[in-house]
């Protein structure tokens, strides 16, 4: 990838130290998965990226779906569940000026628990 001269990009990977830095509730039953990526970037003096953190809970999907509607009610996200054939999705999407974030929960019926996925892109 070529960058122009007053274009800098950093990716970084592997788990989030700072799961504050999203600026999402974070469920309290949880573990860090390696996976996570950080990219920050700057161009022309603006600066912007993206953050995900790969989460896991060993606390029943339906349980962490509930923790999330009741902690974002005074949000009013986006929601949006599916059932799909390999086992159930839930998206909660909320955007302000600074940043569009995101909490994708899915049912780990492996490991018997939930994946929670945050996502943070700065505008």
């Amino acid at each position: 990838m070529k960058l122009d001269d007053d274009q800098k990009t950093t990716i970084k990977y592997g788990a989030v130290d700072n799961l504050a830095g999203f600026g999402l509730p974070i469920y309290p039953n949880i573990e860090k998965v390696e996976g996570g990526v950080t990219i920050t970037g700057s161009k022309n003096g603006e600066q912007g990226g993206m953050q995900t953190a790969i989460l896991f809970s060993s606390d029943p999907y339906d349980k962490v779906v509930e923790f999330y509607k009741k902690q974002l009610q005074d949000k009013n996200p986006q929601i949006m569940e599916m059932n799909m054939p390999d086992g159930r999705m839930t998206m909660f999407m909320l955007e302000d000026d600074d940043a569009a974030r995101t909490i994708h929960l899915t049912k780990n019926d492996e490991k018997n628990g939930t994946n929670i996925q945050l996502m943070k892109t700065a505008k």
